[in-house]
C-alpha cells in the first residue's frame, strides 16, 4: 500500500473508533448497570472486532490496488455512488419523523436508576 494512502487511511479509522457510536452507548450502559471491571470484557471484544475490520479493510484494499490503480478506482467511485444513493433517500425520510410535544411536561416518568443506584451497607 502506497505509505501516503496509509497516513489517510490512519486517522479515518481514528476518528471513526472514537466517535461515540452503538459501541461506545453499550460501553456506557454497561459500565453503569455492571461495573467497571465487567464491562472491560467486553471492551476487549469490542477492541478485538475493530482490530479485525480495521486489518481486513487494509489487507484488501492493499490486494485490490496491487491488482491495477483503474480496480481501486472503481472501487472508490461506486463507494462514493452509494453514500450519494443513501444520502438521496435519507432526504425524505427528514419528514417522516414523529412531531414530539415539547408543551407538555413530562409527568409519571421516574428517573434513571442506574444514575441514582445506591450502595449496599
Amino acid at each position: 500500500m502506497n505509505p501516503e494512502l496509509l497516513w489517510v487511511f490512519i486517522p479515518t479509522i481514528a476518528a471513526i473508533s472514537l466517535t461515540p457510536g452503538m459501541c461506545m452507548t453499550l460501553a456506557f450502559t454497561l459500565g453503569l448497570s455492571q461495573g467497571y471491571r465487567r464491562t472491560l470484557w467486553m471492551m476487549w471484544g469490542e477492541l478485538a472486532g475493530v482490530a479485525t475490520v480495521v486489518s481486513t479493510c487494509v489487507l484488501l484494499l492493499a490486494w485490490i490496488q496491487s491488482l491495477s490503480e483503474v480496480y481501486f478506482a472503481m472501487l472508490a467511485l461506486v463507494g462514493g455512488s452509494y453514500l450519494l444513493w443513501i444520502a438521496y433517500r435519507q432526504l425524505p425520510a427528514v419528514d417522516c419523523l414523529p412531531a414530539v410535544d415539547t408543551t407538555r411536561p413530562l409527568r409519571g416518568r421516574r428517573r434513571p436508576t442506574a444514575l441514582v443506584r445506591r450502595r449496599p451497607a
